[in-house]
């Protein structure tokens, strides 16, 4: 018979290790984008650029780690960033007509839906629960 912590190991589901994967591959992109713009070396300019873009990718750590963690608000914030995310990535690789745009779509996509996949099961239980009672 094996025993199992869930203190210190809770177990996650496939679609809440998605949504949490891709907010982290997303702050990476930010940051590796950031760290970029500062390399470009245009001045005052993309030096504010990189500061917003490496606070941006701090930011959605922090919204990594609250969804991980599974702390209430944190499952809404990876909606909404992955949400923004599409919407910003369909438009620039429309303007611009850059096709690697569309792999950062399709991350976005797959994080949108993970964390709404992870709701619905959080909601799903939380009913069951209620219902159990």
């Amino acid at each position: 018979m094996q025993v199992t912590d869930t203190r210190t190991s809770p177990r996650r589901s496939l679609a809440q290790t998605c949504a949490t994967g891709g907010t982290v591959l997303a702050a990476l992109v930010f940051l590796f984008v950031g760290v970029g713009s500062l390399g470009v070396n245009n001045g005052v300019f993309s030096a504010g650029i990189a500061l917003m873009l490496i606070g941006y990718a701090a930011l959605l750590g922090l919204i990594a780690q609250a969804a991980h963690t599974g702390w209430g608000p944190g499952n809404g914030a990876v909606v909404a960033s992955s949400l923004l995310h599409m919407l910003v990535g369909v438009s620039t690789a429309r303007g611009s007509n850059q096709w690697w745009l569309w792999i950062f779509v399709a991350l976005a996509a797959a994080t949108l839906v993970g964390a709404l996949k992870a709701h619905l099961d959080e909601v799903k239980a939380d009913g069951q629960s209620a219902a159990q009672s």
